[in-house]
């Protein structure tokens, strides 16, 4: 599998931070159950519900955004996230928040 991740040169003319990530249609938001890669693997139907469910951490990058367009989430963020908050849970889904959509015209 190849990766291509080029950088959009977005962030320099005070965009937002953009890249392109290219993969197979097979990698990103569906659920591959063990059977799809071993034959003895459980099927969809086996896998209990709770499995699936995870507890989601959203931190809101909105105010250093306000200061720089470009920020991107950093492990100081998520530091400093979890000193108000408490420790992430070790398996857990996170979404840095915040980050406004912007299409430009010119």
């Amino acid at each position: 599998m190849k990766i291509a991740i080029p950088d959009s040169g977005l962030a320099t003319r005070a965009g937002p931070r953009a890249t392109v990530h290219a993969t197979v249609g097979q990698y990103g938001t569906h659920i591959d159950p063990p059977a799809h890669f071993a034959p003895d693997g459980a099927t969809m139907d086996r896998i209990p519900l709770k499995q699936m469910i995870l507890p989601l951490v959203v931190i809101d990058e909105t105010p250093p955004l306000g200061a720089d367009p470009a920020h991107a989430l950093t492990v100081a963020d998520v530091e400093a996230w979890e000193q108000q908050h408490g420790r992430i849970p070790p398996v857990s889904g996170l979404v840095a928040a915040g980050h406004p959509f912007r299409l430009r015209t010119a």
